[in-house]
């Protein structure tokens, strides 16, 4: 490996040293000066204005990490103790136009290229920002540094999520094409780096890539090289000093041709993605390495960790590519390497969880395998739950289940490393429905009146009811055992009112539902007036009974009433009894008074008679001597025994005698 120092390899031709500064930035002066104030100074402005930084305190020493630039138009920058490994310091400034994004629209060969800024070596539509979020995250394994740049072109928008973990070597970049609706057109997304190279350094990697890249190229001295193409899968790209691939992409094209093998000629390279007419959201996840020293390269000089055997390339005769280019399927031991065929993936994890609506859940999928392997689910998973691949060899399956989703769900949960055969588990995700109190949460019962309620759950498993507060005594509650349960009982005497209770249905799938349920007992009823009272003949009475307990009753009688009275019930609790009796109506009536409500009363009516005379005197029994003047029609006296009935006429009198002295005995 030749090293480079920082002040790099040849932009152009054939291998040469890349300008120094000063020679680069008095070369954009002259430009400036050249173009004056002409439109065309416009194509060349750098289009990269703000930016990002991902650990920004870091990037000084070998073991504060990566810091990560990001241009709002999709260009990256790294520095790595103190020295850009990507050529240019910033997105920023003119050297940094290598490096971000590209997407070619349409045929190849005849493609619109879209870019994160105009290159003075050849012509890009540059990217129409559409926004960056701050750097999140605290740059944990848990909480990972990320930011999100989304830029858009062409009726395409294209999300460029990066994620760090401090002091990695190596970040994660996951793209989101979302196409325009309707689209026809095909599309390739490049990723494009040019870098620097510090003594010993390998350079940048594209690393573990969930979907593999159509092409990565390098161009070595005008010559542009297949790194790897086709249906070969490979875990991560390697070369060993960059140059460019633009003119290539400039219209689109491929990134093809035959690899240049000799250490010594200068290199760039980009990874290609080709989607045909994309017509719904693309994402995909890789990492890119940067900044491998000497220090951390194995035997056969590639980089720790990410060895494996490249099949297709005999460099050294010892299986592996001397430029460190590694090939999922093999794993390489000693020096030289003895290359392997390494085992497919396996999933280590269980094969059923249990999730609860309306609680957060998570669970992790874990795999074994020579390479890290990406897990999927084609299986349509209930709302609320995402099953999100971590890029190490683990997922999770996590969210919070809505409502309505309770059942159980048998998903395909593939792992896939590039060596055959995938991992498919078939898992199944249970979804439990915590129980619920579904009655009404109050009742009432009566002191001395049997009473009962029903409580209701649901849920996916057969809830236990029970109560731990005080209930009255004659009360009860039973679990039936369904589902339901029974508070029934007589409320014994002095135990009327308002009894606040906490229901709770455990059915083993938490949360247990709690119910603040409100036992009102009513007292007893009862008629609260006078059993007794007495009226007069011939002259209006009224009583009104009253009653107390819950609810208002309704007062009557059965028993006959005599002519003239009458018991209405007034609707309020109440009832009147009232009316004139009747002549000859005189005497004592027992009558059972009845209150709906359960109270019941034996009441007595005395009908008290009156003796009535016009005049002189009024004795009541004996002889009763009236003196009547004036006309009118004999009486008829039916004998001393009998009640004495008028006959004629005469007002107000109610007895006509013709003229005389009269002596007679009057009962009644």
């Amino acid at each position: 490996m030749t090293n480079i120092n920082r002040l790099g390899s040849a932009h152009h031709g054939p291998l040469q040293r890349r300008r120094p500064w000063n020679t680069i930035v008095a070369y954009w002066v002259g430009l400036v000066m050249w173009l004056g104030t002409s439109a065309a100074w416009a194509q060349f402005l750098p289009l990269d204005p703000t930016q990002m930084v991902i650990n920004a305190a870091g990037g000084q020493t070998a073991v504060d990490g990566l810091r990560i630039h990001l241009g709002n138009l999709g260009g990256i920058q790294v520095v790595r103790a103190a020295a850009g490994q990507y050529y240019g310091d910033t997105p920023t400034g003119p050297q940094g136009v290598n490096n971000g994004f590209f997407m070619a629209v349409g045929p190849a060969g005849s493609s619109t290229v879209y870019g994160p800024q105009l290159d003075i070596a050849w012509t890009a539509t540059a990217w129409t920002p559409v926004s960056q979020t701050p750097v999140t995250g605290q740059g944990t394994a848990a909480d990972p540094y990320q930011a999100v740049t989304t830029v858009a072109a062409g009726g395409f928008r294209l999300l460029q999520t990066v994620r760090y973990v401090v002091p990695n070597v190596y970040f994660e970049v996951r793209l989101t094409l979302v196409p325009p609706a309707g689209n026809t057109q095909n599309v390739r997304i490049y990723h494009w780096i040019d870098t620097y190279l510090a003594g010993g350094d390998f350079g940048s990697a594209f690393w573990q890539p969930t979907t593999n890249p159509t092409v990565v190229g390098v161009e070595k001295s005008g010559q542009y090289d297949v790194l790897i193409q086709g249906n070969r899968a490979w875990n991560a790209y390697f070369s060993g000093r960059y140059y460019r691939p633009g003119a290539l992409m400039e219209l689109g094209g491929a990134l093809d041709n035959t690899l240049d093998v000799d250490p010594s000629t200068d290199n760039g390279i980009a990874a290609q993605w080709d989607f045909a007419a994309p017509s719904s959201p693309v994402t995909w996840t890789y990492r890119l390495a940067t900044g491998q020293s000497g220090a951390s390269t194995s035997g056969d000089g590639v980089i720790s960790g990410y060895e494996s055997c490249d099949d297709g390339n005999t460099n050294n005769n010892d299986g592996c590519s001397s430029i460190g280019q590694v090939e999922v399927g093999y794993t390489c031991v000693g020096t030289p390497s003895v290359c392997s065929v390494a085992a497919p993936p396996t999933i280590t994890s269980a094969n059923v969880t249990t999730f609860t609506v309306g609680a957060a859940s998570t669970f992790s999928v874990t795999t074994s395998s020579a390479q890290i392997a990406a897990i999927t689910t084609a299986s349509t998973l209930p709302a609320g739950i995402t099953l999100v691949d971590n890029g190490n060899g683990t997922a999770t399956l996590s969210g919070t289940p809505a409502s309505g989703t309770a059942g159980t769900y048998p998903l395909t949960v593939t792992a896939s490393s590039g060596v055959s055969p995938n991992a498919d588990q078939s898992f199944t995700l249970s979804v439990n429905q915590a129980p619920a109190i579904t009655s009404a949460n109050a009742t009432t019962f009566t002191v001395g009146t049997a009473g009962a309620f029903t409580i209701t759950t649901s849920g996916t498993s057969t809830a236990a009811i029970s109560t731990a507060s005080p209930l009255p005594s004659g009360i009860t509650l039973v679990d039936n055992g369904n589902g339901t349960a029974m508070l029934a009982g007589t409320p014994a005497a002095g135990m009327a009112g308002t009894y606040p209770l906490t229901i709770t249905a455990n059915s083993g799938v938490l949360p247990n539902a709690n119910q603040n349920f409100t036992l009102l007992v009513n007292p007893a009823p009862a008629i609260t007036s006078a059993n007794a009272t007495t009226f007069t003949v011939g002259t209006a009475g009224t009583f009104t009974v009253t009653t107390s307990g819950t609810p208002i009753a309704a007062i009557s009688t059965a028993s006959p009433l005599p002519p003239g009275i009458t018991l209405v019930d007034n609707g309020n609790g109440t009832a009147t009894l009232s009316g004139t009796a009747a002549y000859g109506l005189g005497g004592v009536y027992t009558l059972a008074i009845t209150a709906t409500n359960g109270a019941s009363q034996t009441f007595t009516l005395t009908i008290a008679s009156v003796t009535r005379f016009s005049s002189p005197t009024a004795t009541g029994t004996g002889t009763a001597t009236a003196q009547i003047t004036g006309g009118g029609l004999a009486c008829t006296f039916l004998g001393d025994a009998a009640f004495i009935n008028a006959s004629g006429v005469g007002t107000p009198v109610p007895l006509q005698f013709p003229h005389g002295l009269f002596s007679f005995t009057l009962r009644g």
